[in-house]
């Protein structure tokens, strides 16, 4: 993944973020009606899975590099493990 689309993703993350957010306190600054109570709350759950969704964007989505940061370990401990195994 190139550069730009680092940006993009960053931006597009940050719009529904920011979008997000603003709907919420628009909804905390309204009174909640007793119909539709549960569609309102399922609304608000959603928002919070997108913002979920965007903050790990955000901030970098690295698993691919935790994954191989594990193998390269598990190659290493198997390396000392044989070495110790020689003394």
């Amino acid at each position: 993944m190139n550069s730009t689309d680092k940006i993009i993703n960053f931006l597009g993350s940050l719009l529904v973020l920011g979008v997000a957010i603003g709907i919420f306190v628009m909804l905390m600054s309204t009174e909640m009606p007793e119909t539709n109570r549960e569609l309102l709350i399922a609304f608000v759950s959603v928002l919070f899975g997108a913002m979920s969704g965007s903050l790990k964007k955000i901030t970098g989505d690295e698993s691919h590099l935790i994954e191989e940061l594990s193998k390269k370990n598990k190659e290493l401990e198997d390396k000392l493990k044989k070495l110790e195994g020689n003394e």
